[in-house]
């Protein structure tokens, strides 16, 4: 554990600002010849066919292809680097973006379709992947923030560009040159000036003994509800955004009548809004939870995308765009979060690229049901379709998904109040050492020096208090890592009161191996007081580690229980020999001991509690 608590030191992308800036570039970049693709695509597309289903099969290529990639992928980052699987991305792109600037038919566009969403697959899986190694389970949802800001910064930007393109040459071919000149560029960076960074992951990071097979912990993933659920709501999230992108440019062309250049301004509005949210919205996620940002953002995309079927002017369509864009923006980072919260570190890239697959694969259903939709009805019952999935995804989060990461705004302070707490035992430990060698002084010291770091943490037990009380924990949530901090503080109150009991006996009194005795027994408090630090900090780092540490404090207590047996019985052999307050105050002093190691243990099985209730 504590090698995981290094490791965590070395990681985040503060520490590594230059690596993850690379990287963001080149997702930027990406983003932005995609971007110029995709406002272009559909209209391009109708200069050689007419129906919506064919129109949709173009998208539903990209799709199909990039969610087939995504989780190739993850499998291919996890064995042989982040780095190859960039490349090898940005080699298929550039081949796809060439066939599609130079594409005379349909099944040309459609080939070139289906290159750059393999491509755009495989090295957007590959930069999530190598992001999330930079920042660490404490920043999981901010970089996934950050690289999705990447991504929809360019293909916001890229959507104003391919407007302003298509005007100044007048044609929908030239701005698909941008492209081209934009996936050369990805891959020169990915060759020459990204590093990999399987290297924040290695072996230390996760305890070998406790590893299971990929097999096993992928199919706990389709047993788990609520991750189906997200699986589920990632899926629809990707009909949704196949909706503005293929069926809203027609639909503000054909039936409210704005031109290229409007219908470029909304498109980039609704991504660079989406952008602009995602790493506020990834940060708020790691503090406060993963299902407020969820519900609320599924609920304004699809309340906001529905309402664009009365908005007739060019105002009020990019406001509602735009409210729509905050939705996505909210919920879009904090999805893949959830599944990545409880797959081990060996895991997250298969994860990933499981979770990026079976969304993305929206990209290929939503198209063709929609494309259905509007050529057998109309293309207002697409909309109402796509509102009504987006509430009933939010409805099923809400009721179905746990909270992977409650909101713990306190953490930092829960765990320097536990430091508090295993220093004040050490010190009774110190002071019992003292005892066993007859240095009474020495031991009242230290027992004065134990109850200065129990008033410490009782200020810092208020603090937490305060800030849990003002927090946005639900209430069982918060009445958790209050029991959770209240028992933490039971045990230093225990410790220090055998402490102080301690320093009334006279050590001449007892034979040295009961002397000795005490010792090894406050020795235990001190390390089952270090195990319940231990495993809340594993609560942010992993989980599975956490439930290991818990087993080991129970193991402890168990023969701690054992010692306190044997010298009870020892104590009692003594009784004609010691005075009755001398009796009393050494049984007082071992059941003061006795109560902090199973209030230990207590603490040790909330924190279990807390892993099956949100991460299991």
């Amino acid at each position: 554990m504590t090698e995981l608590k290094e490791k965590t030191k070395k990681i985040g992308i503060k520490l590594h600002p230059k690596i993850a800036l690379t990287i963001l570039i080149t997702v930027f970049l990406l983003g932005s010849a995609t971007g110029v693709e995709r406002t272009i695509i559909s209209l391009y597309a109708e200069k050689y066919v007419t129906l919506g289903v064919q129109i949709g099969a173009v998208i539903s290529a990209f799709g199909a292809f990039k969610a087939t990639m995504d989780m190739p992928s993850g499998i291919i980052s996890d064995k042989i680097g982040r780095k190859k699987a960039l490349i090898m991305g940005s080699i298929t792109y550039i081949l796809g973006a060439f066939i599609l600037a130079y594409s005379n038919s349909y099944f040309e566009i459609l080939a070139a379709n289906c290159l750059i969403g393999a491509g755009t697959g495989m090295f957007l899986a590959a930069a999530m992947i190598s992001l999330s190694d930079i920042g660490g389970s404490e920043e999981r949802a901010f970089s996934f923030g950050l690289m999705e800001f990447s991504v929809y910064a360019g293909l916001s930007i890229g959507a104003l560009i391919a407007g302003i393109l298509a005007i100044i040459y007048q044609s929908l071919r030239k701005p698909l040159f941008f492209t081209v000149l934009m996936s050369l560029i990805v891959f020169a960076i990915s060759t020459t000036l990204i590093k990999e960074t399987k290297i924040f992951i290695e072996e230390r990071e996760y305890n070998i003994k406790y590893r299971t097979s990929k097999r096993r912990n992928l199919s706990k993933f389709a047993k788990n509800p609520g991750l189906v659920t997200i699986y589920f709501a990632g899926h629809v999230t990707k009909i949704g955004d196949g909706l503005v992108w293929v069926f809203l440019p027609i639909y503000l062309s054909e039936v409210i009548q704005f031109n290229i250049e409007q219908i470029g301004i909304i498109q980039g509005a609704f991504t660079i809004v989406w952008a602009l949210s995602m790493p506020l919205s990834g940060k708020i996620s790691d503090m406060v939870g993963r299902k407020i940002p969820c519900i609320t953002g599924l609920l304004l995309n699809g309340t906001f995308l529905f309402l664009l079927l009365w908005a007739q002017s060019f105002p009020i369509v990019l406001v509602f765009i735009i409210l729509a864009g905050i939705g996505v923006g909210l919920y879009y980072p904090v999805l893949p979060a959830v599944s990545a919260d409880v797959v081990r570190p060996e895991l997250k890239g298969s994860a990933l690229g499981l979770y990026r697959s079976l969304r993305d694969a929206g990209y290929f259903t939503g198209p063709l049901i929609l494309g259905l939709i509007i050529d057998i009805y109309n293309i207002k019952l697409a909309f109402s379709l796509v509102f009504s999935l987006l509430i009933v995804c939010a409805g099923a989060v809400l009721i179905i998904v746990k909270e992977t990461r409650p909101g713990w705004p306190a953490f930092e302070y829960s765990i320097k109040h536990t430091e508090l707490v295993c220093e004040a035992a050490r010190r009774v430990e110190l002071a019992v050492h003292a005892f066993v060698s007859e240095d009474v002084e020495a031991a009242k010291k230290l027992v004065h020096e134990a109850k200065i770091l129990e008033r410490k943490a009782d200020e810092i037990k208020r603090e937490i208090m305060l800030r849990l009380s003002i927090g946005v924990l639900e209430a069982p949530d918060r009445a958790d890592f209050l029991r959770l901090t209240e028992l933490v503080d039971d045990v230093a109150g225990y410790v220090v009161g055998a402490g102080r009991r301690l320093t009334l006996l006279n050590p001449k009194d007892f034979p040295r191996k009961i002397r000795e005795d005490f010792a090894m027994f406050s020795k235990g408090v001190t390390k089952i007081a270090d195990l319940v630090k231990q495993a809340i900090e594993a609560l942010r780092i992993n989980v599975e580690e956490a439930l290991r540490i818990v087993e080991e404090i129970e193991k402890l207590e168990t023969d701690m229980d054992d010692w306190y047996h044997e010298t009870s019985s020892e104590i009692i052999k003594l009784s004609d020999k010691l005075s009755t307050p001398t009796l009393l105050t050494v049984r007082d002093f071992i059941n003061l001991i006795e109560f902090a190691i199973d209030t230990a243990e207590d603490a040790g099985d909330h924190v279990r509690m807390i892993a099956v209730k949100h991460y299991i």
